[in-house]
């Protein structure tokens, strides 16, 4: 059973194969996170901490995960909560995340009935299983970032 560290930065977590596009934080493979060379339904687990909000193509990376993801496996997001201000010090993010923002991709959720035809979520659908938000350590009324755990649906 392989698990992907997806965008792994300087993180390299142990039992995971560690991807990243830029070469010189040496992942064990470069690649793009819209074209990984993985066959399909290779994964059980991918984590995706602190990646997702530096794509610009959100739909396709998540295409490209669904593909690669056996059916049931479990996603991890980790990524800036939209209403925190470090969420916009970062000139590298291009997007911020809400407690719905994967809700496109489950179509069991209302946004999801409404709207997965447009990121195509009904051929490669997603379960949102939980959404936790993050607070920061200094003040602990700023929510900063959020987390989701995503199930893989392909039957």
């Amino acid at each position: 059973m392989m698990k992907l560290n997806l965008g792994c930065g300087l993180d390299k977590k142990h039992g995971y194969i560690n991807i990243d596009i830029k070469k010189t934080v040496k992942p064990d493979v470069i690649c793009d996170a819209r074209s990984m060379p993985f066959e399909d339904n290779t994964f059980f687990r991918v984590l995706c901490y602190n990646i997702l909000e530096h794509v610009h193509d959100l739909p396709s990376v998540m295409k490209e995960i669904h593909r690669i993801c056996m059916d049931g496996s479990i996603i991890i997001v980790d990524a800036p909560y939209y209403r925190s201000h470090g969420a916009f010090n970062d000139p590298t993010h291009v997007r911020y995340f809400t407690e719905n923002t994967f809700d496109f991709w489950d179509i069991k959720t209302e946004t999801g009935k409404k709207y997965a035809h447009q990121v195509n979520a009904e051929k490669m659908p997603f379960r949102v299983l939980r959404v936790k938000k993050s607070r920061s350590l200094r003040k602990i009324w700023e929510i900063y970032g959020i987390k989701f755990k995503l199930q893989v649906i392909k039957k």
